[in-house]
């Protein structure tokens, strides 16, 4: 048989290598190289509205339990502002800055004794989303509203507004196309756009990322009766509206049907000593896209209370609320959202609480940490089907873990101007990032 020299040299190395096994050797092949990449942090934002006028005062409340975060106005021009407890006198319209995972927050006041913006006002500054649901909007001959679209980003966002009355979805003029510029506030006059003897919801549909609030002025006839933020409502197969304060002249719940079909929603009061039936309100037939209200009893509860809706497909609701005295102030409590991540507290006047709602049937247990000038409890057990308070002192920081429970939370404020309620929103829980590595020998 012909044996070609092609197989030689290779045959030869194979013996070799071999013998060298078998001889105890050992062939040495350099490991594999890896290298990780590093984490890379990346930052959230909140976008915090503002009003342009002199009748009223108006601060800024930002607070982090971790590090600083950082104020900066809309258009990054003005100097930057850092630190873990910021209050901000006029501030203008912020955008707050803080890392994913930490636990910051920041809340717009307003108040003002006399005239159009009578009363204390708050919201909570909230993340940017392409859609968003604003509950309780009044727009008729006694009510003025204005919607503000506040844009974080460096492009301009397209908006496309639908709004939910007790007729079902109407779609006015001017409600599609709206062009929110970059790093800007756009304000459309609500009023000018549609009128309902009924409250509604706004609906916003955005191109890209975007805030709404909608800032309400109460009158009857020519007499101004003050004047209240609406933040955007949670949409939900079930929602919570907690903080809603006891001994008000007035309690009138606003939901929402959000989708093409009809639902009917069932409705229970949640109150320290459990849940209550609210008669003749215990549940309401909403027709797709529409709007309904209902008028709830003022003697509820001795303390503040919560609702807690459930329907087949989801919908979203606000309480609004009017305070007693001959010049009452005005709220409105919205659907909390779910708290996937520990959310952020933080006061600077008047008397103030957290409102825990639990509306399971097991106790929950909450976990407060804090810092500042106040103390607070290690934790609180919301009963079941119940609520629960916890007083939050002024210029103190205060960090809630509702943990995998279904606990909804929000911070009644009451003032000599007024009284406000605010949900707690909390920022995405941190992602965790799989490190990178390289192998040479897959080049991957």
């Amino acid at each position: 048989m012909a044996f070609s020299r092609r197989w030689v040299l290779p045959l030869v190395a194979a013996v070799v290598a071999g013998a060298a096994v078998l001889m105890g050797g050992s062939v040495n092949v350099p490991p594999a190289q890896t290298t990780t990449e590093p984490v890379i942090e990346t930052r959230e934002q909140l976008a915090c509205p503002s009003l342009d006028s002199d009748l009223l005062t108006q601060q800024l409340l930002v607070a982090s339990m971790d590090r600083d975060v950082t104020v900066r106005s809309l258009d990054s021009a003005a100097e930057a502002l850092s630190g873990q407890q910021l209050k901000l006198d006029d501030p203008g319209a912020k955008r707050v800055l803080g890392w994913r995972g930490d636990r910051f927050g920041a809340s717009a006041w307003a108040w003002a004794e006399t005239g159009s913006e009578r009363g204390l006002s708050a919201v909570s500054c909230v993340a940017p989303d392409s859609v968003g649901w604003i509950t309780g909007v009044l727009s008729d001959a006694d009510n003025v509203a204005e919607l503000l679209l506040e844009n974080l980003d460096q492009q301009d966002v397209t908006v496309d507004l639908t709004f939910h009355t007790f007729a079902g979805e109407q779609v006015p003029q001017g409600s599609r196309g709206v062009i929110v510029p970059a790093g800007a506030i756009y304000t459309v006059p609500l009023s000018q756009v549609l009128e309902q003897d009924t409250p509604f919801t706004v609906e916003i549909q955005a191109s890209g990322r975007i805030a709404g609030f909608v800032r309400q002025h109460y009158f009857k006839g020519v007499t101004a009766l003050g004047a209240e933020w609406a933040q955007p409502a949670a949409a939900s197969e079930a929602l919570i509206i907690p903080g809603i304060p006891a001994g008000a002249s007035a309690y009138t719940l606003v939901v929402t049907n959000t989708n093409e079909k009809m639902v009917s929603a069932d409705i229970r009061l949640l109150t320290a000593d459990g849940a209550l039936d609210l008669v003749g309100a215990e549940s309401v037939d909403l027709p797709a896209g529409s709007t309904r209200y209902l008028s709830l009893p003022t003697d509820f509860a001795d303390d503040t209370a919560a609702l807690s809706l459930s329907a087949e497909f989801p919908i979203t609701a606000a309480v609004l609320i009017t305070g007693a005295g001959k010049q009452p102030d005005r709220a409105i409590a919205v659907a909390a959202p779910v708290l996937p991540a520990p959310a952020t507290a933080f006061t600077a006047q008047g008397e103030s609480v957290l409102s825990f709602a639990n509306p399971t049937d097991a106790a929950a247990i909450v976990s407060l940490e804090h810092f500042g000038a106040g103390e607070v409890p290690d934790e609180v057990v919301v009963p079941a089907t119940g609520t629960a308070s916890v007083p939050l002192p002024i210029d103190t920081t205060v960090s809630v873990d509702v943990g995998a429970t279904k606990v909804a939370v929000a911070v009644l404020t009451t003032a000599d101007t007024g009284f406000s309620v605010i949900p707690l929103v909390s920022q995405a829980p941190p992602t965790a990032a799989e490190p990178v590595t390289y192998n040479p020998r897959t080049a991957s």
